[in-house]
C-alpha cells in the first residue's frame, strides 16, 4: 500500500487529505481506499449542496493530485 494525496472537489469547496492505494496486483487498475474521515467530509459536502450520493457522483468528486 502507498499513501497518496487526494483533492475532493464539490462546487467551489474542496478538501485535501491522504488516502491509501494498493499496488493493483489483482487487476490492471489500482483500487483506492479512502479513509473514514474523507468519507465523512464528502458526505457533508454533498448534504450541504442537497445532493444524494451516487457512485457516479462520488467518482467524479475524487481527483488524484
Amino acid at each position: 500500500m502507498n499513501d497518496i494525496g487526494i483533492r475532493i472537489i464539490c462546487g467551489d469547496k474542496h478538501i485535501e487529505t491522504l488516502a491509501l492505494v494498493n499496488s493493483g496486483f489483482e487487476s490492471d487498475q489500482p483500487d483506492l481506499a479512502v479513509s473514514i474521515d474523507v468519507a465523512k467530509k464528502v458526505s457533508g459536502l454533498l448534504r450541504s449542496l442537497n445532493l444524494r450520493p451516487s457512485r457516479q457522483l462520488v467518482e467524479r468528486l475524487l481527483c488524484i493530485v
